[in-house]
């Protein structure tokens, strides 16, 4: 398909100043990177390799790392509304979005960069979203250029994954794969490298990471001790792992004559310098000397002691050169950097925090996933029509796409459904499904109007598109007798099923019937729901985020936490045993799956419903499927379903 340059979207073919461009005194100075800046508004610099600093001494054995954590996101919308003015006469909290963007940069970040400038021995990895790089680049192309000096030297090394800081092992592949496109252009306009070592929002870590990793020659995953510690028993504690043919490196030291570590600081960097203050205390969290000073004295000391501190992939290349002791992992969940405090994904999909009355993680979720499916349906349209040669603006068309793609990522960012997000930020992934989903229509709506049809049917799978579709017959009946037993409590609502069984073009081999579930709030304040399922046999079955298969794990030998495991399961498939599977309706039902240890049962659990006073959710039940049977149908309801657009 032919789209829009980044340019026509976020970047906006500004007049902006580049990596190489002169700065302001509101930039800080000019970056140390001499170049221009094209007619277009584009950055002129040259591409970097990373440099490498040199060891004190030949063979380093004791090494120093570090991951500095950042998430421009932190306060997703910022924080206009936090507080109401008269509480706020001095309007510490008077930040809108930008301004709390910017106050990111200039008060957490760039500290740290001016840190390792003064001091040409300190090294390591920042992590960041590709959306900040452009908008440093944006608005403070001086704290590029110091990146680019930094990098230059081999004192950092620049981690991304993702363009937005997206709860992405929630989420399907396609956003991810969209999220890449864009991460990559980021490094390609800043001219920056990009590290091959992964670290990510909340942490998160799964195979399907690793595995979509490739795309961008990154080779190493990094995994914080918790989440080993969540999902392993027996695995030994050796330097280095290996995982579908990857690296990965879990943050814990290690010590001995032969190689010591120490992992100096893995954490959010917008606290590293800030006396742990975060974007949520608006004026408050600002640069503090003192705690520079503090930061400095723990590197140096470091250094002191013989320490080599350097960046993440270098030491990953120095232990293979040293033979070190190697081992490969059995799996890896879906997990995140602080499984136990957040129970893995329930603190982002069904537990409420802070201000439990304003969160919606079902809502959100769902809805992005609503507005996902549109989205991925208008690029397939789009692409047919342009094939076909269809009468349209083909560039005004691309450039709304592209937008509605970045919105969804924008969307699908984590703090709306996290730790404690606050009302505008469960708005501000809200906004953006809705502005994904209006713009992908206004490009159906488009398409549909140059065909001369009343509607397009598009399969996902493929994608096929079919103009002057019609709604097929309804393929479901109603039957009287529950295929599986459970139960459901919501007080405060109203509850009512409905089972149906799929019979038109139904499988022969296996049944396939959908559970509806309604509540009707009777309570103003009610807002949980618990939904259980009997499970035969002791066996964690679900589908791993992002990829094409069914992972069946013995549950006795994942320790989990508070006897039990969860998992976020994207695809929405989930599996009971003896052949009977659930398939969550992701696009009305998305919720982490709780594993009891040593009780017959799958739950769900929703401490969030705060947004409306009926829900309709569905699930459906697959009985006498097999695995590769179930992951089909959960592929084909969720992940790339038939749609269908009309006038």
């Amino acid at each position: 398909m032919t789209k829009t340059t980044l340019c026509g979207i976020f970047l906006a073919c500004l007049p902006v100043m580049g990596c190489g461009a002169t700065g302001t005194a509101a930039d800080n100075g000019p970056p140390d990177v001499p170049g221009d800046v094209h007619e277009t508004g584009e950055l002129a610099c040259q591409p970097l390799e990373q440099g490498r600093l040199k060891p004190p001494v030949e063979n380093p054995t004791r090494f120093g790392l570090a991951v500095f954590h950042y998430n421009l996101q932190y306060v997703a919308g910022g924080l206009i509304g936090f507080m109401p003015p008269d509480r706020d006469p001095d309007g510490v909290f008077a930040y809108d979005n930008d301004q709390l963007e910017d106050r990111i940069i200039k008060e957490s970040f760039e500290p740290v960069l001016d840190l390792f400038l003064a001091n040409p021995a300190f090294a390591g990895d920042m992590e960041m979203q590709g959306y900040m790089l452009e908008v440093m680049a944006d608005r403070h192309p001086g704290v590029i250029g110091k990146m680019r000096t930094l990098v230059e030297k081999g004192q950092i090394a620049v981690q991304s994954f993702h363009w937005s800081d997206q709860l992405y092992n929630a989420h399907s592949r396609w956003s991810m794969e969209q999220s890449i496109q864009l991460n990559k252009a980021a490094f390609e306009r800043t001219c920056l490298p990009q590290s091959p070592a992964v670290f990510t929002q909340e942490g998160q870590f799964s195979e399907g990471m690793l595995d979509l990793m490739k795309q961008q020659g990154q080779s190493i995953g990094i995994m914080k001790p918790g989440m080993f510690n969540y999902q392993y028993t027996g695995v030994p504690h050796v330097p280095l792992y290996t995982l579908r043919g990857q690296d990965v490196l879990v943050t814990r030291g290690l010590g001995g004559p032969d190689l010591g570590l120490s992992w100096y600081f893995v954490d959010d960097g917008e606290v590293a310098v800030t006396n742990k203050t975060n974007p949520y205390l608006g004026t408050v969290f600002q640069y503090y000397p003192e705690a520079g000073a503090k930061l400095a004295k723990k590197l140096q000391g470091l250094l002191d002691q013989g320490y080599f501190l350097t960046t993440v992939d270098d030491y990953v290349r120095r232990v293979k050169e040293m033979g070190v002791e190697t081992a490969p992992l059995p799996y890896s969940l879906d997990g995140n950097w602080r499984p136990d405090d957040a129970n893995n994904f329930f603190t982002w999909m069904g537990d409420s925090g802070l201000w439990a009355v304003d969160e919606a993680d079902n809502e959100v979720l769902t809805s992005l996933e609503r507005s996902r499916v549109t989205v991925q349906a208008a690029e397939a349209i789009l692409d047919w029509a342009q094939a076909a040669e269809l009468p349209l603006d083909d560039d005004s068309l691309g450039a709304q796409l592209d937008t509605a793609i970045a919105d969804q990522l924008l969307g699908e960012v984590s703090d709306s459904t996290g730790w404690n997000p606050w009302r505008g930020e469960v708005q501000y992934s809200l906004d953006h499904s809705h502005k994904a989903r209006d713009g992908a229509m206004a490009v159906i709506d488009a398409v549909i109007a140059a065909t001369g049809e009343d509607g397009i049917m598009v399969d996902l799978a493929g994608p096929t598109v079919t103009k002057g579709a019609v709604f097929p017959e309804n393929p479901w009946a109603q039957v009287d007798k529950a295929p599986l037993s459970g139960s459901v409590t919501a007080p405060g609502f109203d509850i009512t099923f409905r089972w149906e069984q799929w019979t038109e073009g139904a499988p022969v081999d296996y049944d396939h019937y959908r559970m509806e579930l309604t509540l009707d709030r009777v309570l103003p304040d009610a807002a949980e729901l618990l939904v259980s399922f009997p499970r035969a046999g002791d066996r964690l079955i679900y589908s791993p985020a992002m990829l094409d298969e069914v992972a069946d794990l013995d549950l006795q030998a994942v320790p989990g936490y508070d006897d039990q495991v969860n998992v976020p399961a994207a695809n929405g498939l989930l599996g009971l045993g003896d052949g009977v599977f659930l398939v969550k309706d992701i696009r009305s039902f998305h919720l982490a799956a709780f594993f009891p240890h040593g009780e017959p049962t799958v739950y769900f659990k929703d401490m969030t419903l705060n947004a409306a006073d009926k829900y309709v959710f569905h699930i459906h039940v697959l009985t006498g499927a097999t695995a590769d049977q179930a992951l089909a149908e959960a592929t084909r309801l969720n992940v790339t379903p038939t749609v269908i657009f009309h006038k």
